[in-house]
């Protein structure tokens, strides 16, 4: 049975389908600003608190898994793993 779960006061969802359970989240842009900063345009740097922000959802949920939602133009932060499947 597939389930769709809404996180209260998050930009994520948790999606349940054959046992296997997936936090959900799009177009997050990590590393955005990087570019940004490249061109001259400097903005602050979020990636590492949307990254501990996406940690603790899936803590605080036991989730080891996650979609993202959108494309990934910008490199990923130190520790993390892509997996295409």
């Amino acid at each position: 049975m597939e389930r769709i779960k809404f996180l209260y006061n998050e930009p994520a969802a948790i999606i349940s389908a054959d046992g296997v359970s997936y936090l959900v989240v799009g177009d997050i842009h990590i590393g955005l600003e990087r570019e940004f900063s490249k061109k001259g345009i400097h903005v602050p740097n979020s990636a590492e608190l949307m990254a501990e922000r996406i940690r603790r959802l899936m803590k605080e949920n036991s989730l080891t898994r996650m979609i993202i939602l959108g494309d990934i133009n910008y490199p990923p932060l130190k520790g993390w793993v892509f997996s295409p499947n």
